[in-house]
C-alpha cells in the first residue's frame, strides 16, 4: 500500500468480507503506521455479504437505513 500511495494512488478497496476482516485491519494499521491523513484517502467497502466468522447473515437495505432487526 505504501508503494502505491507514494506514487499517488489513494483509492483502496477493502471490506470485512475480504479475508474475514483482515483487509480493513491492515488498512487501519497502514494509516496509523505511515501517518496518512484519512481525508487524503478514498476507501471503499461492501455491504450485504456475510462474513465467514459471523453468525449474522449480512446487511440488508433496512440495516443501512438504521432499521436493523438484529
Amino acid at each position: 500500500m505504501k508503494a502505491a500511495y507514494d506514487v499517488g494512488i489513494n483509492f483502496f478497496d477493502c471490506a470485512e468480507q475480504y479475508s474475514d476482516g483482515e483487509s480493513e485491519k491492515v488498512m487501519g494499521q497502514a494509516i496509523k503506521k505511515f501517518g496518512w491523513k484519512r481525508n487524503d484517502l478514498v476507501i471503499s467497502t461492501k455491504v450485504n455479504s456475510p462474513v465467514a466468522s459471523s453468525p449474522l447473515p449480512g446487511l440488508t437495505w433496512l440495516d443501512l437505513l438504521g432499521y436493523s432487526i438484529w
